[in-house]
């Protein structure tokens, strides 16, 4: 299991593994959250460094980061499958648009009409969940194949 633990003013991630709690940092992040984790044992962590927010995997204890969106101001990571494809969110002039990262190639996923779109999980048959906000300010869930 992986996860978030607040102690104080801060956010560190966790594995929690055979009972015992491992503190997940990313080295010089404000903040950590242990996001996912494959069935390799592979974890996408999401970091910040200030309001920033950007993505790593953290393989057998060595942290390999994600690249950012190209010209986002934040990314961030949210769900990993076990062939390695990743979605989350990026933020560009405070619109939140999805993105997938495949082979570290990637792709923007909107729900057309959205205001701001984000995903979080994503499955071995590549359907992704997540959600949107309308033009009205309303938060809808979705499903895509």
């Amino acid at each position: 299991i992986v996860g978030l633990a607040i102690t104080g003013p801060d956010l560190h991630g966790y594995l929690l593994s055979d009972g015992v709690f491992t503190p997940i940092s990313y080295p010089g992040a404000t903040q950590t959250v242990a996001q996912d984790i494959t069935n390799a044992g592979r974890i996408l962590v999401r970091y910040f460094v200030g309001n920033v927010g950007h993505g790593a995997l953290l393989d057998e204890g060595v942290f390999t980061a994600l690249p950012d969106f190209p010209g986002a101001d934040s990314t961030e990571p949210f769900g990993i499958n076990d062939a390695g494809t990743i979605v989350g969110r990026y933020t560009i002039a405070g619109v939140e648009h999805g993105f997938v990262l495949r082979k570290g190639e990637f792709t923007t996923i909107d729900v057309p009409g959205a205001v701001g779109t984000t995903l979080l999980g994503i499955n071995a048959r590549g359907q992704i969940v997540g959600f949107y906000t309308d033009a009205d300010g309303v938060g809808h869930g979705f499903f895509a194949e």
